[in-house]
């Protein structure tokens, strides 16, 4: 075999040691019969080239994959939201008929036994009903603290036919016929578009004009739920209380609650416009009625009502509007000297007690001259307010007042003025994490003394609660500086009704809420036009736009008798009135 040639290096150091001196033949290469070998290629070029070639076949299969799909997404998009609409439409569809379902399965029962619940002889009782539960025992009060009058025994109501429980209560309407006693909440919603609102901005269609931004609604209290309508509904026996020992308005609202097994709130305002308190005195005279009937006969001859708000109730004022009038005398010739006294004094009680409900600008109350007297026809809220002005310009004019109720109700000092020892208090409170916010309102109130009521109505508009979280820390800090740290990163306010009594709100609630004060006049104005002077240059410094004459709610009046503007304005604006004046 033949041997391979060694290159000359190789071949130089394998040779045998020479034994004798010899020539030493010429290189190969220069001996032309050999050539020189090439170097051998290192190995990262090789693992580069080949990670090059790996590279390139990914990306042309990628940009491939890519331009294949860029063809298909219009199309997906499409199906998707198609999918998620046909999915929710289904899901509501079989909803419905689930509660058709059911409407014609409980009718079904009642045809196959012949007759309804309501209808059925004495003694007669289906064997699939279930036993109705007991109701909570009457709380009992030994000393009601009332500052109200003994209320007139009930007046024997003309007798309506039993209730059927499957069917929402129905009243007598003003032009016969029937109605759902909640027929008229303003709170009805009409889900049509079966597509997700995010989803229906996120895919108009190629037909849809550009949308626009939709303008800012105000709050809107939730709507009555499905079970508190059934809950209003429910029929509860006959009920009375002893004329000696009547509920309290605030251990009646708790029976109600335990009857039903919902919250009942009072609201705080329901009570400053009616001059009803959490202690006056409830009577129950009543037969088998429904829920939604015992709270009507029980409130309404203190002038309030209520509402159903989500799955709770709110006892409040009846509206004007609303309210169940009669005609009540007031004497007040110790107010007005003369017919044409008598005759601005009734304009004086138009213009501050709920200006449109009065006949003299379409609505259903009035208040005329009789004598020494005036005849105001209206709701009991109202006659309240109307006593309550009466009283403070008699206190006014340093006299004493004429009716049963205790003097501080008329005292002429503004709500911030009254409030300020109050919020002078020093209160603490400090917590680690987040609590509830009537807690720590519980806490401050029972360190300060100060009565801390919660506007559910408003909250409940602002889709917040009196349980939602919040943050407090503060040491020996008077309540007003407290209450502020509190409410502030919370975005609610308060608001003074009375020395002793402050609300929790929202900023739009307050600014709509209209209550009415005096003030006593400069003693240098001494004619009517310095007056009248006087108050443009009130509405001109204080808010302007919110008064009558700028198109908003707020209205003043000069009782020339007693010296004394009379405001009717929220109560921030009162309270800058207060404090530009003074008082």
């Amino acid at each position: 075999p033949v041997v391979p040639e060694l290159p000359i290096t190789e071949a130089a150091a394998s040779a045998p040691p020479a034994s004798s001196p010899a020539v030493t033949p010429p290189p190969a290469w220069q001996a032309g019969n050999l050539q020189m070998p090439a170097a051998p290629e290192p190995t990262w070029r090789k693992q580069l080239t080949i990670g090059l070639s790996a590279f390139t076949g990914v990306a042309l299969a990628v940009a491939a994959w890519v331009f294949w799909s860029m063809g298909q997404s219009g199309d997906d998009a499409a199906s998707t939201a198609q999918r998620i609409s046909s999915s929710v439409a289904e899901q509501r569809v079989e909803s419905r008929a689930a509660n058709a379902g059911d409407e014609d399965a409980a009718a079904t029962h009642d045809d196959r036994h012949g007759q309804s619940a309501a209808a059925k002889p004495p003694g007669e009782t289906n064997p699939d009903e279930t036993t109705r539960p007991p109701l909570p025992e009457l709380p009992e009060v030994t000393d009601p603290g009332s500052d109200e009058e003994q209320a007139a025994p009930a007046v024997d109501e003309p007798k309506q036919p039993p209730t059927d429980p499957a069917e929402p209560p129905q009243v007598a309407a003003a032009g016969g016929g029937t109605t759902d006693p909640l027929a008229d909440s303003p709170f009805d919603f009409d889900f049509e578009n079966p597509l997700p609102p995010e989803l229906v901005k996120a895919n108009p269609g190629p037909e849809s004009e550009p949308l626009e931004a939709a303008p800012k609604q105000p709050p809107q209290p939730p709507a009555p739920s499905a079970e508190i309508r059934q809950l209003l509904t429910t029929t509860v026996p006959a009920i009375q209380t002893p004329a000696n020992r009547p509920l309290t308005l605030e251990r009646f609202a708790d029976f109600v609650s335990q009857l039903i097994g919902r919250r009942v709130w009072i609201d705080p305002l329901a009570l400053e416009a009616t001059g009803i308190t959490p202690q006056s005195a409830v009577y129950l005279d009543s037969r088998e009625v429904t829920v939604d009937e015992l709270l009507r006969n029980a409130l309404s001859r203190y002038g309030l009502s209520y509402l159903a708000l989500g799955d709770t109730i709110l006892i409040v004022a009846e509206p004007a509007e609303q309210a169940r009038r009669r005609e009540v005398r007031f004497r007040i010739g110790d107010l007005a000297e003369n017919t044409v006294g008598m005759q601005r004094f009734a304009h004086l009680v138009r213009e501050i007690i709920a200006p449109e409900s009065w006949s003299t600008v379409g609505g259903p109350a009035s208040v005329t001259v009789d004598g020494d007297s005036l005849l105001v026809d209206h709701g009991a809220a109202e006659r309240y307010q109307v006593l309550v002005l009466c009283e403070k310009l008699r206190v006014a004019r340093g006299m004493a007042p004429k009716s049963r109720y205790e003097p501080s109700r008329f005292d002429v000092a503004a709500r911030s003025v009254q409030a300020k020892p109050s919020l002078g208090k020093t209160v603490s409170f400090e917590a680690g994490e987040a609590v509830p916010l009537n807690v720590i309102l519980g806490q401050l109130a029972y360190q300060s003394g100060v009565e801390l009521q919660v506007d559910h109505l408003a909250l409940l508009s602002a889709h917040l609660s009196e349980s939602m979280a919040a943050e407090l820390s503060v040491l020996d800090q008077p309540l007003e500086q407290a209450l502020q740290a509190l409410l502030q990163p919370l975005d609610l306010v308060y608001y003074p009704l009375g020395a002793n009594r402050l609300v929790i709100t929202t900023p739009y609630a307050m600014q709509r809420t209209m209550l009415w004060e005096v003030y006593a006049v400069p003693a240098n104005l001494t004619t009517v036009s310095d007056v009248d002077q006087w108050m443009d240059q009130l509405r001109d410094r204080v808010q302007r736009g919110t008064w009558d004459a700028a198109g908003g709610s707020g209205r003043m009046a000069f009782d020339r008798g007693s010296r004394f503007i009379v405001v009717r304005q929220n109560p921030a604006v009162l309270a800058e009135l207060a404090e530009q004046l003074g008082t």
